[in-house]
């Protein structure tokens, strides 16, 4: 009888429970709306009417020059617009006339562009290591650390142009003007028949020597030349170089070769002190053989900071000595300088030379920067020299 009894009852609870769930779940699912998946169509998927019409689509076009222009900047810093090879040759051709070992720059200078939107970001140029292997030569903070992607655009004598827009940074330094804050890049086989490098300094410059610069600055989004150029000091990785007219805005030109009388890679610009009208530039026979030398043998670029002739510690690619700090012997902060914007003469092999009057037993504290941001803090303790 009572198993009658719950008979019954299911056959009267059950359908309307069962209308409930079936209810619910309905609500459910009619809240999902069906993912739309995109479909790639191939090109030659497309009608041929809407096919022609995307090819046909005008480009924008630079306004025609009847005649090269060649414009001065100031009496020392001569300019063309680099996207008429007209003009870029006219203006390598008239230096050429006062300086023959010149004559090649067409296509020894290259450009940096944005992999996105291909507008200029810096200036940059070609070497060749003993190797035979072909390599851009650029600045680090524009163009990032190894393994960064670049759109490089290289030029040959007749001022044609070329773009590379996958390539990838081979080696680095590190940001800041008292680092080597420069970047390398090699090159595709291709270029060979296409630029001509660069030979670097055979010796040191030497204070007083009159230096030249070429690149690529926005304020002409083209080629310019920087004359009278005077190197005031060569100290460490870093040479100081007097500018004795320069226009406000030479962004650009960092990466830039700067030549000496011989036409020689002696630096790489890579900063400009607007107050003082000074650039500074990494001395490129170091940092070139550096990092050339150690990409070709599979090493990682390690840089050396020396503390009374003794090794203090060392940096890898992509890091940099940020803030240092000088305590004395009571933990008390007596000075402190900010490396990578620091203006005065500096030697990373004589670091007791931020300090004169730091005596032993006081300390330094340094931040290591990786990419500027704080990566790691090291301590030396300063003893007798």
């Amino acid at each position: 009888m009572r198993i009658f009894t719950l008979f019954i009852c299911l056959l009267f609870v059950a359908p309307g429970a069962f209308a409930q769930k079936s209810s619910f779940l309905k609500r459910i699912f009619s809240l999902r709306r069906p993912v739309e998946v995109p479909v790639k169509v191939p090109p030659s998927a497309l009608p041929k009417a809407l096919s022609s019409a995307l090819t046909a689509r005008p480009a924008a076009v630079a306004p025609l020059l009847r005649a090269p222009v060649v414009s001065a900047l100031t009496p020392e810093i001569r300019a063309v617009v680099a996207q008429h090879k007209s003009a870029r040759t006219a203006l390598i051709s008239e230096v050429a006339k006062l300086k023959p070992a010149e004559a090649h720059m067409g296509a020894s200078l290259l450009e940096a562009r944005n992999i996105f939107t291909g507008s200029l970001i810096g200036s940059g140029f070609v070497v060749r290591s003993g190797s035979g292997r072909l390599y851009a030569v650029l600045s680090y903070h524009v163009v990032g650390g190894p393994g960064n992607m670049v759109h490089l655009r290289v030029f040959n004598e007749k001022g044609e142009s070329r773009d590379y827009e996958r390539l990838f940074v081979s080696a680095s330094g590190a940001y800041g003007i008292n680092s080597p804050d420069s970047s390398i890049v090699e090159l595709p086989l291709d270029a060979a028949d296409f630029v001509k490098p660069l030979h670097l300094a055979k010796q040191a410059p030497k204070e007083g020597d009159k230096l030249a610069a070429w690149g690529s600055p926005y304020a002409v989004q083209g080629l310019a030349r920087l004359s009278n150029l005077t190197l005031l000091n060569a100290k460490g990785v870093k040479l100081t170089i007097q500018s004795e007219q320069t226009p406000f805005k030479m962004d650009g030109l960092c990466g830039s070769p700067v030549l000496n009388e011989a036409g020689e890679v002696a630096g790489i610009i890579d900063g400009f002190h607007k107050d003082s009208l000074h650039y500074f530039a990494a001395d490129a026979r170091f940092t070139l053989s550096w990092l050339i030398g150690n990409y070709e043998q599979n090493m990682v670029p390690m840089f050396e900071y020396k503390l009374n002739g003794r090794a203090a510690f060392w940096v890898a690619s992509g890091e940099s000595v940020g803030e240092v700090r000088w305590l004395n012997s009571r933990g008390k902060v007596k000075e402190k300088v900010y490396l990578p914007q620091y203006p005065a003469p500096f030697d990373p092999a004589k670091l007791e030379e931020l300090f004169p009057q730091a005596k032993a037993g006081d300390v330094l504290e340094l931040d290591i920067l990786k990419h500027r941001e704080l990566h790691r803090t090291v301590t030396v303790e300063i003893d007798q020299p």
